[in-house]
């Protein structure tokens, strides 16, 4: 699952995406390995009920993992963690998991003795980071690694998915890291009806969270290398 949170509750799309991950193929083969199968805006959507929608979705989906931008994500991060659900009841405790250096050795680790499922990842964007991810995406869709969903009808979420990634244009900043974003032209084009901001970049950024988390994933696990693996065919992300 991959969250890209709204900056604030009413003017912004808190974005929710669930990939479902075969196991099955190599990055080498160029099979697909990640297929979105949900993508859910949640606009105008208070912060506990976003909370309590992922903890639905738990429950649907057999989830691994839980990558959020850590801007807002911190907020539902506090949310989920309580142990209390929309109505105050007890629920199981949506924990973060533990902090890994390069050489993949846990480094920190909060809730070692706490009651809870570990499944989320926030994180903090940097320019560095944005551009590896931002890299990584377009590696997975020039590879075809990555399937999205089809378009039904103009206007579907499936459309604005595609739309946007394919609106995402690449720029070099002044220090050398590539930032990914909506043309200049279309930044502030609003729609006609609404007189909302058209084009954004929340499903990009959810996607960008979503290749990040498998690629986490993969690394932690090793599930995918250069051979064909016994692990389970299918699992969501």
């Amino acid at each position: 699952m991959a969250v890209d949170v709204a900056r604030s509750e009413v003017g912004d799309n808190t974005i929710i995406q669930i990939y479902e991950i075969n196991n099955r193929y190599t990055i080498s083969e160029s099979n697909t390995i990640l297929k979105l199968v949900l993508s859910e805006p949640l606009k105008g959507v208070e912060y506990p009920k976003q909370a309590e929608r992922i903890r639905n979705l738990l429950s649907e989906f057999n989830i691994i993992r839980i990558m959020m931008d850590s801007a807002k994500g911190d907020m539902l991060a506090d949310i989920l963690k309580t142990g209390k659900d929309i109505n105050g009841k007890d629920c199981l405790p949506i924990l973060q998991l533990p902090k890994y250096d390069e050489y993949m050795e846990e480094v920190t680790d909060e809730y070692t003795d706490v009651y809870g499922v570990r499944l989320i990842d926030l994180i903090n964007f940097s320019t560095a980071l944005i551009h590896h991810m931002g890299n990584s995406v377009r590696t997975y869709m020039s590879k075809k690694l990555v399937s999205l969903p089809e378009i039904e009808e103009k206007g579907d979420e499936a459309y604005l998915m595609r739309e946007e990634v394919t609106l995402i244009v690449a720029k070099i900043g002044n220090d050398s890291y590539m930032k990914f974003e909506i043309p200049d032209e279309l930044k502030k084009k609003r729609d006609n009806k609404t007189g909302e901001v058209q084009y954004r970049r929340d499903r990009w950024t959810t996607l960008m969270l979503g290749i990040e988390g498998v690629s986490r994933y993969i690394k932690e696990k090793n599930i995918l290398t250069n051979i064909q693996t016994p692990d389970s065919n299918l699992s969501s992300f």
